[in-house]
C-alpha cells in the first residue's frame, strides 16, 4: 500500500523555511536566515542539533529560547512591533522544532498535544498542522492525518498557491490506509494532473484504482510508464502484481523476468518470480530462484525464512520430502512461536514427514501447530489423513469432524469422514457422513468432484468397477485428470495390463508426460510385461524424474526379473540382491524409509539374511510403532528365526492395533497359535487357532 507514515522529507524541509524565515514563502533559500536575527541564529543552532541527532540538547534548546523570548512572544499583536522583535513565525518556528525533537525522543504524543494547543490559536500555521499530520500518519491515526492534510491543501488552493505532488500524495496516503478509496483516487488524480511525471503519484493511484477493482485501468496507466526508458523496476513489479490479480500469469512473469534481468541481485525481484513459478506450477523454476535468493541474503535474514518456505513447497510439489526437510529444519531453528513463518514451517514440516512415512514425527509437529493455533482446519485435516495411516480411525475421525465444524462445505473432510467411518466398520454413520457431502456438493455445483471422491470411497470398499463409473464422471471424457482416475480403477482391479496400454495411449495422444511414464512403468512391471517397463523408467528418467523414484522402479523390475527365475537358482538370487541394491540407493536418494525398508526387509528375508531384516523392521517400527502391519511382519520374521516368546509378545501388540475380525487379526492369531504351539504352549496356540477360523 502507499506510504502513508510520513509526509516527505523535501516538503518537511520546506515547511521548516518558511516557518524560520518571517514573511518567507515555503521555497524561501536557508541563507536568509543567516541574514537575521539573533534569535534566528539561535534557532539554527537548535536545528543543526536535532539534525546531528542530539534530539534531547536540541530539545533542551527550543525550551529555553520558549521561555527566553516568552514575554516577547506574549506581546505580539498587543502593539505596535519593534523592529528586531521576536516575530510570529519565529514563535511558530520554535514550536515547530520543538515538536520534532520531542517525535524525535519517542515522545510524540506530547509533541501532537503541544501543536493541537498552538493551532487553536493558529488555525492557519500549515506547517505546523502539515507536521502534525504526519505525526497523526505515523501512530496510524489516518482520518486525522487525512483531515489536517485536506485542511491544508484547502489553505494553500485560497492562496492560489502550488499544492505540490508530495503534499497530494501524503493525502491520498492517509486516505487510502484510511479505507477512503474514492477519495484518495481523486486526491491522487489531483497529484497526478499537478505533476504528471511524478512516478511515486502514479503507482499511488494505480494501487487505489486496483483496490476499486479497477485493474485493467490501474495497468494501463503504469503500461504508459513503461513507453519510455528507463522504464522503472517498481513499475514492473507493480503491473506484475496487477496482472496477477487479473489471471494474466504469463505477462505477470514477463515483467518479473524484466526486472530480474535489470536488477539480478535483487532478492525481493527473485522471491516474487520464484512465487509466480510456483503459482504456475513451475516448482522447477521456483526452486532455481528461491535458491538463488538462499545464496545471496544471511541466512537468518526475512528473505531466508521466506525463500526456504518457498523451496520447501516446490520440493515437496516435486515429491521430494526429505530435500524439503532440510529446509523446513532451519526455518523451525531460526523461528518460533506462533509468528506465521514458524507455523508454516510445522505445517510443511508435519506433510514431510507425512510423505516419508513418519507418521510419529508428522502428528507431532500437527498437533504442536494445532495447539499454537487450534482453529486452523488444514492442520486437524492433515493431522486425520496421518492418523488414518497410521490405522488410529478413531482419533481421524475427531480430527476430521474438528475441520467440518470449522468449514462446514469444505468437501474433502465430508468425504474423508465418510471413508473412515465404512473403514471402521461403521456403515451407518459411514452412510450419513456420505450422503451429507454428496448434498453439499449439489448445493455449491461440484457435482464432478463428489463424484471422484465418491469413486474412491468405492476403490475402498473394493468396488473398482462401480469405482471406475465414478471417475468417469468426475471430468469430461477428454480430460487427461478423468483417464489417470480411469488408469487408478484398472490398477485397483488388477487390471495391470489394461493400465499400462491406457498410460501408453495417453502418452502418445498428450506428449511424453513424467507422470504417465511412471504410472506406465508401474503397471507394466506388475503386469510382468518388463521391456515396455523398463522402456517406461527409461523414458521417465529422460524426463528429469526424482532419482529416488527410478530406483524404486528397477527395484521392483528387478524383482519381477527374479520371479520369473526361480528355477534358475543363481540367477535368481542375483535378481533379488539386484533388487535390493536399487532398494539401498532408493534410500540414499531420500525415498521415503516406510516404503523402502519393508520391501528391503522382505528381500533380506528372501536372501537369507534375517538379521538384516530384522534391522530394517526395527527400524521402521521404531519410527511409527502405530503401524500394525510393520510390526505383523517383525512378529512374522522373530517366528521364522525361532524367538518364539519374542514373536508372540509382537503378535500380542500388533493385534491391539486392529480390529478383531480383520483379515490380518485372524491370520497373525493363527501365527501366534503356531508360535505358542512351537513354545510348548498347547492350549494357547490351539485357542489362536480356533479363535482365528483358519
Amino acid at each position: 500500500m502507499p506510504n502513508a507514515s510520513l509526509l516527505p522529507l523535501e516538503h518537511m524541509k520546506r515547511a521548516a523555511i518558511a516557518l524560520l524565515c518571517a514573511g518567507a514563502t515555503m521555497l524561501a533559500p536557508m541563507q536568509a536566515l543567516a541574514e537575521s536575527s539573533e534569535l534566528d541564529a539561535a534557532m539554527v543552532e537548535a536545528e543543526a542539533l536535532l539534525s546531528a541527532g542530539q534530539a534531547l540538547r536540541a530539545l533542551d534548546r527550543y525550551k529555553q529560547l520558549l521561555s527566553d523570548y516568552a514575554p516577547a512572544f506574549r506581546q505580539i499583536g498587543q502593539s505596535p512591533v519593534e523592529e528586531g522583535a521576536p516575530s510570529k513565525s519565529q514563535h511558530l518556528a520554535l514550536q515547530f522544532g520543538r515538536a520534532r525533537a520531542l517525535e524525535a525522543l519517542g515522545r510524540r504524543d506530547e509533541a501532537i498535544v503541544g501543536l493541537s494547543v498552538i493551532l487553536r490559536g493558529n488555525s492557519n500555521a500549515s506547517e505546523l498542522r502539515l507536521l502534525r499530520g504526519s505525526m497523526y500518519a505515523r501512530d496510524r491515526h489516518f482520518d486525522r492525518a487525512a483531515e489536517d492534510y485536506s485542511k491544508v491543501i484547502d489553505q494553500l488552493t485560497r492562496k492560489g498557491e502550488n499544492v505540490g505532488a508530495d503534499l497530494y500524495r501524503a493525502y491520498g496516503d492517509a486516505l487510502f490506509a484510511a479505507d477512503q478509496n474514492d477519495a484518495a483516487i481523486k486526491a491522487y488524480q489531483q497529484g497526478v494532473a499537478e505533476a504528471p511525471g511524478d512516478l511515486a503519484l502514479t503507482q499511488s493511484l494505480a494501487l487505489a484504482l486496483a483496490r476499486s477493482g479497477e485493474v485493467q485501468q490501474a495497468e494501463t496507466l503504469l503500461s504508459r510508464l513503461t513507453q519510455t526508458p528507463p522504464i522503472p523496476v517498481s513499475v514492473l513489479r507493480l503491473r506484475a502484481s496487477l496482472r496477477v490479480q487479473r489471471g494474466a500469469l504469463e505477462q505477470a512473469s514477463d515483467d518479473l523476468d524484466r526486472a530480474v534481468a535489470m536488477e539480478p541481485e535483487n532478492a525481493d525481484h527473485r522471491l516474487a518470480r520464484a512465487s509466480l513459478a510456483a503459482q504456475r506450477r513451475l516448482p522447477g523454476a521456483a526452486l532455481a530462484d528461491f535458491e538463488a535468493v538462499l545464496a545471496s541474503v544471511p541466512p537468518d535474514s526475512r528473505r531466508a525464512i521466506e525463500a526456504r518456505l518457498g523451496a520447501a513447497q516446490a520440493l515437496l510439489s516435486q515429491d521430494r520430502p526429505r530435500r524439503a526437510l532440510r529446509h523446513l529444519d532451519k526455518v523451525v531453528e531460526h523461528v518460533q512461536g506462533r509468528e506465521p513463518a514458524a507455523l508454516s514451517a510445522l505445517y510443511w514440516r508435519g506433510i514431510a514427514y507425512f510423505r516419508l512415512g513418519l507418521n510419529r514425527a508428522s502428528e507431532a509437529d500437527l498437533s504442536l501447530l494445532i495447539g499454537l493455533s487450534p482453529n486452523l482446519a488444514t492442520a486437524h485435516y492433515q493431522r486425520a489423513l496421518t492418523r488414518i495411516a497410521s490405522g488410529r480411525l478413531a482419533t481421524a475421525a475427531q480430527d476430521l469432524e474438528r475441520v467440518i465444524a470449522l468449514e462446514p462445505n469444505g468437501l474433502d473432510a465430508h468425504f474423508a469422514l465418510a471413508r473412515t467411518r465404512l473403514a471402521m466398520g461403521q456403515i451407518a454413520a459411514g452412510e450419513q457422513a456420505l450422503a451429507q457431502a454428496l448434498e453439499i456438493a449439489a448445493e455449491n455445483g461440484q457435482e464432478r468432484e463428489a463424484a471422484y471422491q465418491k469413486g474412491l470411497i468405492l476403490l475402498a470398499m473394493e468396488s473398482p468397477i462401480d469405482a471406475e463409473q465414478y471417475f468417469a464422471r468426475s471430468f469430461p471424457s477428454d480430460d487427461l485428470q478423468a483417464e489417470l482416475r480411469h488408469i487408478e480403477a484398472l490398477g485397483a482391479q488388477q487390471e495391470h495390463r489394461a493400465a499400462a496400454a491406457a498410460a501408453s495411449l495417453l502418452s502418445e495422444q498428450h506428449g511424453e508426460d513424467l507422470r504417465l511414464a511412471l504410472i506406465e512403468a508401474r503397471h507394466a512391471i506388475a503386469a510382468g510385461n518388463l521391456e515396455q517397463g523398463r522402456s517406461a523408467i527409461e523414458r521417465a528418467q529422460a524426463q528429469d524424474a526424482a532419482e529416488d523414484k527410478l530406483a524404486l522402479l528397477r527395484a521392483d523390475l528387478a524383482l519381477a526379473q527374479a520371479r520369473g527365475l526361480q528355477d534358475q537358482e543363481k540367477a535368481h538370487r542375483a535378481a533379488l540382491t539386484m533388487a535390493r541394491q536399487h532398494l539401498d540407493t532408493a534410500l540414499d536418494l531420500g525415498a521415503p524409509p516406510a516404503l523402502v525398508l519393508p520391501k528391503r526387509a522382505a528381500l533380506a528375508t528372501a536372501l537369507g539374511d534375517l538379521q538384516a531384516a530384522k534391522r530394517d523392521l526395527d527400524e521402521i517400527v521404531q519410527a511409527d510403532p502405530s503401524i500394525a502391519q510393520w510390526r505383523f511382519a517383525r512378529a512374522g520374521l522373530l517366528q521364522r528365526m525361532d524367538r518364539c516368546e519374542d514373536a508372540i509378545r509382537e503378535f500380542d501388540t500388533a493385534l491391539k492395533l486392529v480390529p478383531e475380525d480383520a483379515a490380518i487379526a485372524r491370520q497373525a492369531k493363527a501365527d501366534r497359535g503356531r508360535c505358542k504351539l512351537d513354545a510348548g504352549a498347547l492350549w494357547g496356540g490351539l485357542s489362536d487357532l480356533i479363535g482365528s477360523n483358519l
